[in-house]
């Protein structure tokens, strides 16, 4: 077995090149470039900081055809877009069904105590609202 190894910088070897053994414990870490020079635009260290940024989303009303620009944090639950909505709905009038709603993503209904990450929404993605209310399945 071979003993503890030195750090080495992801962006100059491959998992490949690494030979990493099946089962093998991986630390990562992952440090902002403090300048976000010296990478380019499209290097891994300048990317890396995008993560800590909000989404910026957009939600299309279901009588509306323009939709709404909206920013969360990829951890927060969806119902903090509901929240969202309701302040934005005051300033921009637009439409929300006083029935209720629900939130409609990539055609999967969005669980309101779930994550945008765990519903695996991205930058400049488009939500949907719909008129009603979810009941519990089977």
């Amino acid at each position: 077995m071979h003993g503890q190894m030195d750090p080495v910088p992801v962006d100059s070897l491959s998992s490949r090149e690494c030979e990493l053994e099946e089962n093998s414990d991986v630390d990562v870490n992952i440090k902002p470039s403090p300048t976000g020079s010296g990478t380019g635009s499209e290097g891994t260290a300048a990317g890396t900081p995008t993560a800590a940024k909000k989404l910026k989303l957009l939600v299309l009303p279901k009588c509306g055809t323009k939709k709404i620009p909206v920013e969360v944090n990829a951890t927060d639950n969806v119902s903090e877009l509901r929240k969202e909505l309701q302040k934005l709905h005051q300033r921009l009038q637009f439409h929300l069904p006083q029935e209720g709603y629900f939130f409609i993503y990539k055609q999967n209904v969005m669980d309101d105590d779930r994550s945008f990450r765990w519903h695996q929404v991205g930058q400049g993605d488009t939500i949907e609202i719909f008129n009603g209310s979810v009941t519990g399945g089977s």
